[in-house]
């Protein structure tokens, strides 16, 4: 049974499809094909990444892009990129975008003039958001929370629209969905998304507690990877599979099985302590 599920972010409006159950693999017509490199022109440079191996090839047209190799594929889906500050506004957008990883940029099929296209509209739209931020310690809590999620509307469309016109239907779907996995735990802040989930007043403080310790953790980790890089990537890995199980214990079923349709599958984040700011 296919079923379409609409879904809210920042305003703006998705229509995703779910053609199998949860937990359930894809019907064997819909397996993606054997790894294909990708044209020479769509290879991100030499030397900043090395092709996945099966499982992880980057999106073809008409294809969904498959989940990452090893890595969680519970119904909760969303391994979170690292951001530094709390989970406790709506957006939580950081400077870095999430696809400067040359990583991310292959699992999107991004072409070297798509990548640069987006990477400027990604810094225009952040600048905006980030002079927006200026004189909220002025204003009300309730008036800081209103123009906290009118900034990230803002930011979610002048990041959106443009990208709509510089990707396929296929990376632009992926891409929302990225995007989305990025925010980490204050992707739950947002009011569509809570009414989306049907998020309970004590799941919505659990998640805000999570988030705060979510991303304290992560940075104590990146920071120690000045001095055990090795290290560093270890925690990183068991702290994300750990932080599965604990977001796991929050949602019912069917609040999983919703967020799975809205994030897509989930992607692991390269370990990348440059990129946490």
């Amino acid at each position: 049974m296919r079923a379409k599920t609409k879904f809210v972010v920042g305003g703006t409006l998705f229509v995703l499809t779910a053609g199998f159950a949860l937990g359930q693999q894809p019907p064997v017509g819909q397996q993606p094909p054997p790894v294909q490199q990708p044209p020479v022109g769509q290879r991100p440079p030499a030397g900043q990444v090395q092709p996945p191996p099966a499982g992880q090839q980057p999106p073809t047209t008409g294809q969904q892009p498959p989940s990452q190799a090893g890595q969680s594929q519970n119904a909760l889906g969303g391994i979170f990129h690292p951001a530094n500050q709390p989970g406790n506004v709506p957006g939580n957008f950081r400077q870095t975008p999430f696809f400067s990883n040359p990583a991310v940029q292959l699992h999107l099929n991004l072409t070297p003039e798509q990548f640069n296209q987006l990477n400027k509209t990604y810094g225009q739209t952040w600048n905006n958001y980030n002079m927006g931020l200026k004189g909220l310690d002025k204003l009300s809590d309730q008036q800081r929370a209103a123009r906290m999620q009118e900034l990230s509307n803002g930011f979610n469309k002048g990041l959106f629209d443009p990208a709509g016109k510089i990707l396929n239907a296929q990376q632009m779907q992926r891409f929302n969905q990225l995007h989305l996995q990025a925010q980490g735990y204050a992707a739950f802040n947002n009011p569509q998304i809570q009414q989306q989930l049907n998020l309970t007043v004590d799941q919505q403080a659990k998640l805000r507690q999570f988030g705060d310790q979510y991303n304290q953790n992560l940075n104590d980790i990146y920071k120690s990877a000045a001095t055990d890089p090795q290290g560093a990537r270890q925690r990183y890995e068991a702290f994300q599979r750990q932080n599965q199980v604990q977001l796991d214990a929050i949602f019912n079923p069917q609040q999983l099985q919703m967020w799975r349709s809205i994030s897509g599958d989930p992607f692991m984040f390269p370990f990348d302590p440059s990129q946490n700011k």
